[in-house]
């Protein structure tokens, strides 16, 4: 069974997407300044740069491919006792 190879981060950077450059940078700015980056803080966080709201399942869908390509990482952390999905840059 063959493992897709992941592309180096420099290389998806230069290749990406505006949308998921902002994304990327959004949820960086959003880790440093709360801590909290689920999905829908990202979402506001988001929508605050880009002056436009994105579908969750869209935005999901682009974290996902940034986290295929190793810039972000995801894990399950509790928020106020409830466990939450959290993108980590």
């Amino acid at each position: 069974m063959e493992m897709a190879k992941k592309s180096k981060p420099e290389n998806f950077r230069k290749k990406a997407s505006l949308r998921e450059r902002l994304l990327h940078a959004a949820t960086r700015e959003l880790k440093r300044k709360t801590k909290e980056t689920t999905t829908q803080n990202i979402a506001s966080a988001f929508e605050k740069a880009t002056a436009r709201a994105e579908k969750v399942n869209e935005l999901t869908n682009l974290l996902t491919n940034l986290e295929e390509h190793g810039l972000i990482k995801t894990d399950i952390t509790d928020i106020d006792v409830q466990p939450k999905l959290v993108w980590k840059p």
